[in-house]
């Protein structure tokens, strides 16, 4: 009985005190309510009478004082702060925010005195002058703020602490220069700090005149010849793009770091991402020549084979441009591959059934199917690969581009097995097989077999994150809308087949007879557009205008209106290059479709095009 009686007295005691505080924090969260909606007032009120009865909590005091400056209260902020360091009065905190509050009222010279103030509270601290400088930069008097960094960086045992705060803030005002110089001070103490150096420098050099500025620094500050600052400075070369100039560096560092080619072999890497193919072959052949017997030569000698490769790609592209949806095979002079062709097969011979090998096999067999049209010799390097290597992360692909060469020969059945052969291999990912469905279910189409072709695609639109499920979802739609007009189905199926065999004449024949049937519904607009997709694919660009225009008048009434408008534009803007009327086509879309997914690839061309006519 007593036991109970000492608990019931404790339990109301508790109460006592406890319900007072979650009145206390209910009040507090209803200040900031009012704080957050603009009602000053209010919330002064309520913190004055939060801040009487708890005048030890500090966030209630910087809640307090904040509101007073926000509702321009300063005299009741002055009062506050200088009441509270009556009883700190080493807070230099309490000094930060009272030299603020002078500040805010416009007497920038009393501020500045009330911060030296907080500073010699204990000039020698170094963190003093930090704390007041975060206090300057808060109100964006920048140069007072660089004046306290470069005092405590005077006084600090780390004053590298103070050049990255430094750093920080020249770049915000622009003064690339002295950042530059902070960041060289930095590696000079930290070498190791190249990376965390590397990649402040690199948040802001896109601004105008950063990059220059800050090349320059580096190339004068050689203080004990650090190899840090020929790291950063090739980099910065590089973002400069004077990559000649950075290749001079990553000699240099080749030389001191004696990695047997390693530094060459990463900015070999490096160039050729950045498309510098030219630079990137005299690099390789370089590695090759000064080591060969380095763990990085293989490698070197393959990458100078995919730049061979690289520069035939892109002389083709010219040729091909990429900017239609569908384009005729342009095959190349036998004489531009070879070297590219050789220098693969010196690489698999020099490396048997290695990955090496089977990457050029690969590579090989794409050149004679993509570059020079001889499939016979492409499906002999794909087949020596699903042969030899059928777990290599290249078996997957030489198996899709199998199927391809199938369908372009007629050969269904084997195109079919090879997608087959994708689903049920080990190495396969998700989107492989989601995209070996696809083109099974395609080929259904192309059989007439439109139920299991159904049934295929609906193993991918489950994925809406797969790159295949939008073209799952187009073909389910033709398959499912039209599946009670199995005459004009056929025939659609016949012309899609046609274009995978690159057939565009027949195509567009297929294409024009269902689209001049009204009643095929959904399969007589894809059609139309079909028929002015092959017609571009075979340069016949004043009809396939004429037919965009007239899909592009229906509107509505056609749901490919918009993709039509949008193809219309770039036939102006790439195959006719006339920028005005592409600009006008683009503006027409941006009008007529605001929902369209081509309204940001529409901005973005239109902002192009009036660069160019500027």
């Amino acid at each position: 009985m007593k036991i109970a009686f000492i608990a019931t007295i404790t339990f109301l005691i508790f109460n006592r005190t406890l319900i007072p505080q979650v009145d206390i924090n209910n009040k507090i969260m209803l200040a900031q309510s009012f704080e957050q909606a603009g009602n000053y007032d209010r919330a002064v009120k309520l913190f004055e009478e939060i801040y009487s009865i708890q005048p030890q909590n500090y966030l209630v005091f910087e809640s307090l004082n904040r509101v007073y400056i926000q509702s321009k209260k300063y005299e009741s902020s002055i009062k506050l702060i200088e009441a509270k360091m009556k009883l700190n009065p080493q807070d230099v905190n309490l000094f930060g925010m009272l030299g603020t509050t002078f500040y805010m009222m416009g007497e920038e010279q009393k501020a500045y005195e009330t911060w030296e103030q907080g500073i010699e509270i204990s000039p020698e601290n170094h963190m003093q002058y930090r704390i007041i400088a975060n206090y300057a930069i808060q109100r964006r008097a920048f140069d007072k703020a660089i004046e306290y960094f470069r005092r405590g960086k005077a006084v600090s045992k780390n004053p590298e602490m103070f050049s990255y705060d430094l750093a920080n803030i020249y770049s915000l005002t622009m003064q690339f220069k002295e950042a530059a110089e902070e960041y060289c001070f930095i590696l000079d103490l930290q070498p190791t700090q190249l990376s965390t150096v590397e990649n402040r420098i690199l948040s802001y050099s896109n601004k105008p005149g950063a990059l220059t500025q800050t090349i320059e620094v580096f190339e004068n500050w050689k203080k004990g010849d650090k190899i840090s600052y020929d790291y950063l400075l090739s980099r910065l070369y590089v973002e400069a793009k004077s990559f000649d100039q950075a290749y001079t560096v990553y000699i240099k560092i080749d030389e001191r770091q004696q990695n047997k080619g390693l530094e060459l072999y990463n900015f070999a890497q490096l160039v050729f991402n950045e498309g510098e193919y030219q630079l990137a072959v005299k690099v390789y052949e370089d590695i090759t020549k000064k080591y060969p017997d380095s763990p990085y030569s293989s490698g070197s000698k393959l990458g100078y084979a995919k730049c061979l490769e690289a520069i035939l790609e892109k002389e083709t592209s010219i040729a091909n441009p990429n900017w239609k949806p569908l384009s005729q095979s342009y095959l190349t002079d036998a004489t531009q591959t070879n070297s590219v062709i050789n220098s693969y097969i010196e690489l698999s011979n020099a490396y048997p059934y290695s990955d090496i090998a089977f990457e050029s096999y690969f590579r090989i067999g794409k050149i004679y199917f993509t570059k020079i049209g001889n499939l016979s010799e492409a499906k002999k390097y794909f087949e020596r690969i699903t042969k030899d290597a059928s777990l290599s992360r290249f078996a997957v692909e030489s198996l899709e581009q199998l199927g391809k060469i199938f369908i372009i020969e007629g050969d269904l059945k084997k195109a079919k097995d090879n997608f087959e052969k994708i689903i049920s291999n080990a190495r396969a990912l998700d989107e492989n097989r989601n995209y070996a469905n696809y083109q099974i279910a395609r080929i259904n189409l192309f059989e007439g077999n439109f139920t299991e072709a159904k049934a295929r695609l609906s193993k991918i639109i489950t994925n809406l994150k797969d790159n295949t499920t939008n073209d799952a979802i187009e073909l389910s739609l033709h398959l499912n809308t039209a599946s009670s007009d199995s005459s004009n189905l056929l025939k659609f199926g016949n012309a899609e087949f046609l274009t995978e065999q690159k057939k565009y004449s027949e195509a567009s024949e297929g294409y024009k007879k269902i689209a001049s049937d009204p009643n095929a519904f959904i399969l007589h607009h894809i059609s139309k557009l079909r028929e002015a997709e092959v017609e571009l694919a075979m340069d016949n660009l004043d009809k396939s205008i004429g037919l965009l225009e007239k899909i592009t008048e229906e509107a509505e009434k056609n749901i490919y209106a918009d993709k039509a408008l949008y193809l219309l534009s770039r036939i102006y803007q790439y195959g006719k290059k006339n920028y005005p009327k592409a600009i006008e086509s683009y503006e027409l879309l941006l009008a007529k479709f605001p929902n369209s997914l081509y309204q940001d690839d529409s901005r973005n061309a239109i902002i192009e095009l009036r660069n160019k006519l500027s």
